[in-house]
């Protein structure tokens, strides 16, 4: 694909998408509530199994990518020569043979090593017991262990390894550089998530779940398992209700008061970096316009099924995709001007 054809194509999608979600984050500000009562739909098989499984494309990501990036390590001075391609003021050490940098060398190669296996392990272990913990509740069953979560996590990181290992070298690279976007693009997206709770915002079926008296142990609202319907909508006391620009309040009767943004549909834009995968490889690069049209696709349909399960509202959903966007477009920025430097 021509360079500026690219470019130009990217733009206009980029136009489009914004202009989209402004539209629908506008929209959402004066009808919010009205379009939750909608579109709500607590028995839909499909947002049921999107709420348990969509945020997998995010979380199947850490793993593999930490993976590559182990069998990539380098010793402290292929590190420095390395940020030195991207960083001009970083340089490696220049006395490379005396014993300081050996025993440097040699305990920062072990603490890296380390590091990132174990972060490795992690990032399989979330995925794993996030896909069985959802299996075990979806048909009923019990709970594993932590430490059967831990030996198969670390049995996972060490296969993939293995298998990222035996990648030939000009692969590898290429695959590097990727793992650091999706590794990148995976910490802004958490950070967002973490953020949440500072909203205080309500989440629509945990208004119905109190007002019809589903609690959990603690006393509070238990809307995500409880049997809702939407009949019970009639019966909801929604004054808890606070737009998206207004600091929310738990009441101390709600559980989960974290609506804004929608962390689901932040995650789900995760997908969007399989373009830059296309991008990489001359074989895949034919797929890279279906790859964004995908990613969009499954993006608004992950912010639908958020609504129909009453979870979030049309303006969590947008800013979600707003952020979720603006991420993947900062990385893919970062991504190709690295490229070009190394």
């Amino acid at each position: 694909m021509n360079k500026k054809r690219e470019k130009r194509g990217y733009i206009i999608f980029s136009a489009v998408f914004y202009g989209i979600a402004a539209a629908l984050m506008i929209f959402g500000t004066f009808c919010d509530l009205k379009i939750d009562e909608a579109l709500f739909a607590p028995g839909q098989t499909f947002a049921r199994l999107a709420e348990s499984y969509g945020q997998f494309v995010y979380w199947g990501m850490w793993g593999p990518a930490l993976a590559i990036i182990f069998a990539c390590r380098r010793d402290l001075n292929g590190t420095l020569a390395l940020f030195g391609g991207i960083f001009s003021k970083i340089k490696p050490i220049s006395n490379c043979e005396s014993r300081a940098y050996k025993t440097i060398n040699i305990i920062f190669k072990a603490l890296t090593s380390a590091g990132i296996f174990v972060l490795c392990a992690v990032g399989w272990k979330k995925l794993i017991e996030n896909v069985i913990k959802n299996i075990l509740i979806n048909t009923g069953h019990g709970k594993w262990s932590q430490p059967i979560y831990f030996a198969i996590s670390f049995a996972a990181a060490a296969i993939s390894i293995i298998i990222a290992s035996r990648i030939d070298k000009k692969t590898l690279k290429k695959l590097e550089l990727l793992a650091f976007a999706g590794v990148l693009f995976g910490a802004i997206c958490k950070g967002v998530e973490e953020c949440k709770t500072l909203t205080q915002r309500v989440r629509f079926r945990e208004m119905i779940a109190w007002s019809n008296g589903f609690k959990n142990s603690d006393g509070l609202s238990e809307g995500k398992y409880s049997p809702l319907t939407r009949e019970m909508i009639d019966t909801t006391d929604f004054s808890a209700f606070t737009p998206w620009y207004k600091k929310g309040d738990a009441m101390g009767i709600y559980s989960r008061a974290d609506s804004f943004p929608s962390g689901h549909t932040t995650y789900s834009y995760t997908l969007f970096l399989s373009s830059l995968l296309c991008r990489s490889f001359e074989k895949l690069k034919k797929f890279a316009v279906s790859a964004l049209c995908v990613s969009a696709a499954y993006t608004a349909t992950m912010g639908y099924t958020r609504l129909a399960a009453g979870a979030h509202y049309l303006t969590d959903v947008a800013a979600a995709a707003i952020i979720g966007y603006t991420a993947f477009v900062t990385v893919r920025f970062i991504y190709i001007k690295v490229s070009a430097k190394i």
